[in-house]
């Protein structure tokens, strides 16, 4: 999964010029709003996490994952797109 999230995480930088790694939370809020639209909110969550082990595995600074932006994005994503079905 780390790898798939990697490639989805990097291009949506690369298309929008932001510098992937270490992350910013704009790069992150702006992936995560992208991602949403086509899975599921828990999904995206999912991602993030994924998304913050690979900045573990690799040294980088993880204090942008403790942004409480990035948990409203998530929690307007399941407004906006619900909870999607299981």
């Amino acid at each position: 999964m780390y790898d798939s999230v990697q490639q989805s995480y990097t291009s949506h930088c690369r298309q929008h010029r932001y510098v992937a790694f270490p992350a910013s939370v704009k790069a992150i809020t702006h992936w995560l709003a992208e991602i949403m639209r086509r899975i599921k909110p828990t999904t995206a969550k999912a991602y993030l996490s994924a998304l913050h082990s690979i900045h573990l595995q690799n040294n980088y600074k993880t204090d942008v994952f403790e942004d409480p932006r990035i948990e409203l994005i998530i929690k307007g994503g399941k407004c906006v797109y619900g909870e999607g079905e299981k």
